[in-house]
């Protein structure tokens, strides 16, 4: 899907070039930020749903996405009192406002009143700052081709709230299609990984798609149940991705913002141990068959400040879509990640 074609869907489509392809972000299609690598779309983009969206279901279009945080439990924000899964209007319908643009920054923000299950209504700013990232030493050292990008994302309080009304976490959610014989997988800094690196109580049991080598923890995607696990910030994960041979595409993803603030459990579950019992800096879900995706996702810590007052949420993320022959790609893991093996890849 070529850049002109999206550009119909968004004449204030915004383009920033890099490395072999471009970064498009869309203040008129929620903010979405969507790549090509020499024309070729990477992300996830649901074109039919963008050209006639629902007046009343939620738009899920594709791309990187930026989500308020908490899904599920007490103060959740896909939950109404007393009310069914739903995506606010603020969140699906609100247009961007593009703040600034030039070829080398692109800045979106939004103003938003965003309902949590506890029936506060919270005013913020949304915000997302998209910059393009070098990988000329990786087109050097590996051959492969690529595009990346880096961004500052925001939920800035408009007004003021503790944490017995609201929590906030800003969550970046990012979507490709499927192939048969994809593999996700999350690298930790030393740390052996098993299960208890892990927040696997979201919905299914994801246990049989999971294994462990060293540092290293795979999570094959498919198959025919959604699933979801989320990663502790504690045993220090440095990187999640996704290999899709079918397509030679690798996809890494870093968290930057490994920070101290108040991290929290992000499930779309009711959390009857609470809030704070798991503290969750990246996910993954696997979309299944039926929906045909997956999404590598970030997450960020609260800021509390005095008093337990909310202060908002900030993450740095990157994201990196690397493609090439099978042997260029496993040199890349194998060397830039550090790793010695990663079940279901090599």
């Amino acid at each position: 899907m070529s850049e002109a074609k999206i550009r119909k869907l968004d004449a204030n489509l915004q383009v920033i070039n890099s490395g072999d392809g471009a970064i498009l972000a869309s203040p008129g299609l929620q903010g979405r930020i969507l790549c090509t690598l020499d024309g070729e779309l990477l992300h996830k983009l649901d074109y039919n749903l963008a050209e006639n969206p629902s007046p009343t279901d939620f738009n899920n279009l594709g791309g990187n996405s930026l989500w308020p945080a908490p899904e599920g439990g007490p103060f959740a924000y896909n939950y109404p009192p007393n009310g069914e899964w739903y995506v606010q209007d603020d969140i699906n319908r609100t247009p961007y406002q593009v703040k600034s643009a030039d070829g080398k920054q692109i800045v979106l923000t939004r103003d938003v009143n965003l309902l949590n299950r506890k029936g506060i209504t919270a005013k913020m700013q949304m915000y997302r700052e998209i910059k393009p990232l070098c990988i000329c030493d990786f087109k050097k050292k590996y051959g492969v081709q690529g595009v990346a990008y880096e961004t500052l994302e925001r939920f800035d309080m408009l007004a003021d709230y503790t944490m017995d009304e609201v929590l906030i976490a800003a969550w970046s959610l990012e979507q490709f299609y499927l192939t048969p014989q994809a593999v996700s997988f999350g690298v930790f800094d030393g740390t052996q990984a098993d299960e208890k690196c892990l927040n696997i109580d979201f919905y299914g049991d994801p246990r049989p798609n999971l294994s462990y080598a060293k540092n290293v923890f795979a999570f094959r995607l498919g198959g025919p149940n959604r699933l979801q696990i989320a990663v502790h910030q504690a045993p220090k994960p440095i990187w999640i991705g996704a290999y899709l041979p079918e397509r030679d595409l690798l996809i890494l993803r870093r968290n930057k913002m490994l920070s101290t603030g108040k991290y929290f459990d992000i499930a779309d579950n009711d959390q009857p141990r609470g809030p704070f019992t798991t503290e969750d800096c990246y996910s993954i879900f696997n979309g299944s068959e039926e929906l045909k995706f997956f999404e590598l996702e970030t997450i960020a810590p609260m800021s509390v400040g005095a008093n337990n007052k909310v202060n908002g949420s900030s993450l740095g993320s990157e994201t990196y879509c690397f493609k090439g022959s099978r042997e260029q790609i496993l040199n890349l893991i194998k060397n830039h990640l550090g790793v010695d093996s990663i079940p279901g890849i090599f």
